[in-house]
């Protein structure tokens, strides 16, 4: 699906190869939004999920235009998808708890405050089967890396394992970073500040794959 959002197209491309490589049976995706590029693509042939909600962000439409985009480009062109409405986190939905061999999201968790983060990671762990796997992309600003290692930090403590190494310094390796445009970030997601808004700086993607502990063990 086209997009002008460069780091969203790399967490798909780096999701479809996780999910051709693994070979999982039941995937579920949380914040889609508007982009059903992983859903469609594996609906004939991995039982997928999908889960979204309305949530009034500056960069929203309103309400009944969201239903309706809702309908337009994710639930007409996903017929072989199940689609919860909802955010995870919240208990009261119809996911079964240790059923999932991958749960994945595209620059979402990034967005969440450190309480609602911790929420939704514990409520992925359930999720999951043993040895099921956390996958995705935490995108971050360069100037501050305190968000994406405190979920890190989150992943550890709540039982997963990876490998993945968060640089203290990222300004040694810029020339082998993967950037957002400035322009493209400030407008699209700024644009509730109005003109006057500030310029946010540069952003990359962290692809982070996590794997849950086996319960057993």
């Amino acid at each position: 699906q086209p997009s002008h959002a460069l780091l969203k197209d790399y967490g798909y491309l780096r999701l479809f190869d996780l999910i051709e490589t693994e070979g999982p049976g039941r995937v579920l995706e949380f914040g889609h939004g508007f982009n059903h590029s992983l859903l469609s693509r594996f609906q004939d042939r991995v039982e997928m999920h999908g889960i979204d909600d309305y949530q009034a962000l500056p960069y929203f439409p309103p309400e009944d235009e969201w239903n309706a985009m809702y309908e337009e480009y994710i639930v007409t062109p996903c017929p072989g998808c199940t689609l919860h409405r909802g955010l995870l986190g919240d208990d009261s939905l119809d996911l079964e708890e240790g059923t999932f061999d991958v749960i994945a999201s595209v620059s979402v968790l990034e967005e969440l405050p450190g309480p609602t983060l911790r929420e939704a990671l514990v409520h992925a762990e359930r999720l999951l089967k043993p040895g099921g796997l956390l996958a995705g992309t935490f995108d971050v600003q360069l100037t501050n890396l305190y968000g994406v290692k405190a979920f890190a930090e989150m992943l550890g403590e709540l039982g997963f394992a990876t490998d993945n190494r968060i640089p203290d310094d990222p300004s040694s390796e810029f020339n082998s970073l993967l950037l957002e445009s400035p322009s493209t970030v400030m407008i699209t997601y700024y644009m509730g500040q109005g003109e006057e808004r500030d310029y946010a700086g540069h952003w990359s993607s962290v692809w982070f794959c996590a794997t849950k502990g086996n319960d057993e063990a």
